[in-house]
């Protein structure tokens, strides 16, 4: 019921599209978790949406270079510099365009973040341990070796 309420008020804080049935599902795979844990988890879901705008950012800028860099070889260097600002400031736009019109964060966006911050995939089935992340079971790193 606590979790909830926290993963409510989490979720108030963002442009999502979980249903109450998904939520119910985060619910029951976050058994155990504490506040700060679901909102570091939180925090980390809302990022994939940012993440993605910057990585096609990225590829639009390298394709822009790779274009250059073959247009480079033909036109004279003044040209070149022109068209480098011009794509720079392209990308950018893009990047900001995309960042004001991001994507609503998913419950898939929240099974990935769990499974990065506790470092393993996860198949949906056993509640989630935090602790697990923090490696915090009473084996010591010796015996971990073995």
């Amino acid at each position: 019921r606590d979790r909830r309420k926290i993963l409510r008020k989490i979720l108030n804080e963002f442009n999502h599209n979980i249903s109450g049935v998904q939520l119910n599902e985060l619910v029951s795979n976050t058994e155990g978790w504490s506040g700060s844990d679901l909102k570091s988890c939180g925090r980390e879901a809302v990022m994939t949406p940012v993440r993605e705008c910057l990585r096609r950012a990225a590829a639009t800028r390298r394709k822009q270079r790779k274009q250059e860099q073959r247009d480079g070889d033909k036109a004279c260097e003044e040209a070149a510099n022109v068209s480098k600002n011009e794509g720079a400031h392209d990308v950018r736009n893009q990047l900001l365009n995309g960042l004001k019109s991001l994507r609503p964060v998913t419950l898939n966006d929240f099974q990935q973040a769990i499974s990065f911050w506790l470092g393993r995939s996860h198949d949906g089935d056993d509640p989630i341990v935090p602790s697990d992340h923090y490696g915090s079971s009473s084996e010591s790193e010796d015996e971990k070796l073995e």
